[in-house]
């Protein structure tokens, strides 16, 4: 099952209706590697994420980590494969399928 990881921030100075910022959304193929992707996230903001906070809230139902230090706030979320694939073929106008949708995920997002 893949999993969509958005990175919101809560102080920007663009914020979309619910008050908060998209820094970065990207699309993994199971919850391992969302557990390792969140690793990277909090890497890259000066944060250790582990014990706890890595393996209690993210699980197969996705989860949050944070607020980190920075206000930054890590989501994952479960998305089906056919959804997401339905969903990422008719934003990006492609037929792909499986890693595909998700490499094409990924390089639209940033």
């Amino acid at each position: 099952m893949p999993y969509v990881i958005t990175t919101r921030y809560s102080d920007c100075d663009f914020p979309d209706s619910c008050g908060e910022c998209d820094i970065t959304r990207t699309a993994v193929a199971t919850a391992d590697d969302a557990r390792r992707a969140i690793i990277a996230i909090g890497e890259q903001h000066d944060t250790w994420i582990g014990g706890d906070a890595l393996h209690g809230p993210i699980d197969r139902n996705g989860g949050t980590v944070g607020p980190l230090p920075d206000g930054t706030v890590i989501e994952v979320q479960p998305v089906d494969w056919v959804t997401f694939g339905r969903d990422v073929r008719e934003r990006l106008g492609y037929q792909g399928g499986g890693w595909k949708d998700i490499a094409a995920f990924n390089a639209d997002a940033r």
